[in-house]
């Protein structure tokens, strides 16, 4: 009979557990430890990333209503990109926690950075909200009711945007525990050494928007000419950098520095300088008539002048009376379309046909500008066409040489 061994029930426990620990290693590894979490933390870092996504997904609508009626594509782009990587950032940082204790928290750190990134720009959004509907200008574009800078929400724009870079400087400064740079000789004292130092480069531009928006003469929807290009431009947006136009002709977006803008002659087409609109003209030359078989001017006959200009007289006034009518063309309906005489040629009579442009749209699509303007001087050219056909009138170009047999 083999003899009896006494065994301790807590020896077994002891000797069995280890292995069982050593069995789900795999798991408990890559697990944090429950009993000993910070629930508060852990809420914290959830609702962060749960705010971060409700932004990621209504982003679009936040960028539209701080910056209703601009062009917001670039800026969603940034602010979801950025959005997008402070998610990613979190998660990272929250998985390598796990698997390391020597892991020093680089990826929240930098995750931090884009927060306090995300949320000076929400702020300084929302303070030039504020700022332009304290200090703008209210004005109706396409239908729609919309605060547009002028020179003061710009100059709180700016005051607002220097506050908020220097406090997120700090906060990023602190957060990475370098508080060294905030010394005079540090990275403060370097940033304003380099600021004034190139003060020549990037100071004229925000200097001259604030001229522009000084002078009340460039806004936000304003119909422009401007020197040294041929097309009529709307005013998309002034900002501090640069002043963005449409060409009306082509649909083309253009970029114009402020500092360049300022030394060009402008042409505002929407601040008339006379209640009777833009004046325009269009001008056609009509030869001479051709009577007794000469071109000798002294030959003509005063009764066959007169029926010449009586023919003159009648297409224009057909044309006036079918402008009158005619819902596409825009002239002011106040003011008399006018015809005249304006040079004798050599070889054909100028005429123009002078008319007033009625009340340009306030807008910013450039076809309803086009239309106004383009489409107006084409109709009225084909009136004048169809009306000269009736009265037995050539606008072609006159023959310089008639040979008489």
């Amino acid at each position: 009979m083999p003899p009896s061994i006494d065994v301790n029930v807590s020896q077994v426990v002891d000797v069995v557990q280890p292995t069982i620990n050593y069995e789900i290693l795999g798991l408990t590894l890559y697990l944090p430890d429950i009993a000993n979490l910070n629930w508060f933390a852990v809420a914290y870092s959830v609702g962060i990333l749960l705010v971060n996504f409700g932004l990621y997904v209504f982003a679009p609508r936040i960028i539209k209503y701080f910056n209703s009626g601009k062009e917001n594509n670039f800026q969603l782009t940034i602010l979801r990109s950025v959005n997008m990587l402070f998610i990613v950032l979190s998660i990272i940082d929250y998985v390598i926690s796990f698997v390391t204790d020597a892991y020093s928290n680089y990826f929240s750190g930098v995750a931090y950075t884009l927060l306090v990134v995300y949320i000076a720009s929400f702020i300084y959004n929302a303070l030039s909200l504020l700022s332009r509907k304290k200090f703008g200008r209210e004005k109706e574009i396409d239908g729609t009711t919309l605060y547009i800078d002028t020179y003061n929400s710009r100059l709180v724009d700016i005051l607002a945007m220097v506050v908020i870079i220097f406090i997120a400087i700090y906060m990023v400064i602190n957060a990475w525990g370098l508080t060294s740079m905030l010394e005079t000789t540090g990275l403060m004292g370097l940033m304003v050494a380099f600021l004034a130092l190139t003060n020549s480069i990037w100071a004229p531009d925000p200097y001259y928007c604030m001229v522009i928006l000084s002078s009340d003469m460039l806004e936000d929807g304003d119909v422009v000419h401007i020197e040294g290009m041929d097309d009529t431009y709307i005013i998309s947006r002034v900002t501090f950098i640069y002043t963005l136009l449409f060409n009306t002709r082509t649909n083309y977006k253009t970029l114009v520095r402020n500092s360049k803008l300022i030394e060009l002659h402008i042409d505002n087409l929407t601040k008339k300088a006379s209640t009777d609109g833009l004046r325009e003209e269009l001008t056609f030359k009509i030869g001479y008539p051709v009577m007794d078989g000469t071109l000798d001017i002294k030959s003509h006959k005063p009764h066959a002048m007169k029926r010449f200009l009586k023919d003159v007289d009648l297409m224009f006034k057909k044309v006036i009376e079918d402008a009158k009518e005619d819902e596409l063309i825009k002239v002011n309906p106040n003011v008399e379309i006018e015809w005249m005489m304006t040079n004798t040629g050599d070889y054909a009579l100028e005429f123009k046909l002078v008319y007033f442009l009625d009340t340009l749209p306030k807008t910013k699509l450039t076809r309803k500008v086009r239309k106004h303007i383009v489409g107006t001087r084409n109709r009225l050219v084909r009136l004048c066409y169809e009306s000269s056909v009736e009265h037995g009138l050539s606008l072609a170009t006159p023959d310089l040489v008639q040979i008489h047999k």
